[in-house]
């Protein structure tokens, strides 16, 4: 993920993005923002040791306004939300 990431860069258009990342996914695609997910999975014989099975995965989300990379995260998944009661 890390040369991956040191490809991109804020202000990108999406047309460098697509030369320059390999197996994007289009999440969303709307007159606001178009966001493409990339997720890699890898084998770690250290992590072995770790977890018991050695892979491991990591995904960013890339979000694009006006043709332009804006922002880059890990998303938001539902566990993360919280629920306040009064």
């Amino acid at each position: 993920m890390t040369k991956t990431l040191d490809k991109v860069y804020i202000g990108m258009p999406i047309s460098e993005f697509k030369e320059k990342v390999d197996k994007e996914e289009l999440v969303e695609a709307n007159s606001q923002v178009t966001i493409y997910r990339l997720v890699y999975k890898t084998y770690n014989d250290a992590h072995v040791v770790l977890s018991g099975n050695g892979w491991r995965q990591d995904h960013r989300y890339f979000y694009f306004v006006n043709d332009k990379l804006n922002r880059i995260d890990k998303g938001e998944r539902a566990v993360d939300y919280r629920i306040k009661i009064d």
